[in-house]
Parts: structure tokens; C-alpha cells; sequence
């Protein structure tokens, strides 16, 4: 479940200074030391591979402290990162976003949503989302 994956990921631990999050640091400077050519190179072999063989029938991948995901749900993790870190990326080089299509805010609001339900209980969620003034904003990230 693409949730649990985020519950997992962001755990109790800094966004910024933890070793997790260093060590995430390090590996995408790794990817990207390798050039953007590399990459996306990398992100077509794998979206032929999978278009080849389908998501049905996949074992479940191990991701993240070894926790095991079926495919089209880490894919959903996957979905989320590329929506929001594509804002920030945007927001960082002062321009406008990519317009990414409604069904997949509508998914990435979904993981996100869940996360936080997972994370800080449904009614803390529903009272942040109803009544953001009074209860704050529930963490989901």
C-alpha cells in the first residue's frame, strides 16, 4: 500500500538532517552525477519493460528497509514525487509547473490523504481539512 510506504519513509525521523534522508540525498546526486541522458534512458527501460509484461502477475518488490511493494503501488509512490517535487523544482527555478493531468492530482491526493489519515488519525485529519483555523493542517508530509 502506497501509504504505508510514506509512513515508513518519513517515520519519526528530520526531513532534513536524519541519515535516511541523507542517504537519499546521496543516491540521487549518485543518479544524477550520471547525467539526465542516463536517466532518462533508465525510466524508458523500465516503462517498455513493464508495458512488455504488465503489472498483473509482478512479484512484490522490496523498496525502502526492505519493506515489499506490489509494482502499480509503488508506482503510485512514485506518481506522488514526481507531482510534488515537480512544483518544487519549479518553484525553485521561478517558473510555472508542469500541468499534470487531474487523474493524477486526483491519485496523488488520494496517497497523500491516506498517509495522513495513517499517520495522525482520521479525526485529526478531518478537523485539519474542515477546520484548518482551529485544529491546524494535518501532517501528512
Amino acid at each position: 500500500m502506497a501509504p504505508a510506504y510514506f509512513v515508513t519513509a518519513l517515520a519519526d525521523h528530520d526531513p532534513q538532517d536524519s541519515a535516511f534522508h541523507a542517504a537519499v540525498r546521496q543516491r540521487a546526486a549518485a543518479t544524477g552525477e550520471r547525467g539526465w541522458q542516463s536517466v532518462r534512458d533508465e525510466m524508458a527501460a523500465a516503462t517498455g519493460h513493464l508495458r512488455e509484461v504488465g503489472l498483473e502477475n509482478q512479484p512484490p518488490i522490496r523498496v525502502l528497509d526492505g519493506l515489499a511493494m506490489e509494482v502499480d503501488d509503488y508506482l503510485r509512490t512514485r506518481l506522488v514525487e514526481l507531482c510534488v517535487h515537480c512544483t518544487d523544482l519549479a518553484d525553485s527555478l521561478g517558473c510555472d509547473p508542469p500541468e499534470l493531468p487531474d487523474q493524477a492530482w486526483s491519485e496523488v491526493a488520494r496517497v497523500v490523504g491516506e498517509t495522513a489519515i495513517l499517520r495522525n488519525g482520521p479525526t485529526a485529519f478531518t478537523l485539519a481539512l474542515s477546520r484548518p483555523g482551529r485544529f491546524g493542517p494535518a501532517a501528512a508530509f
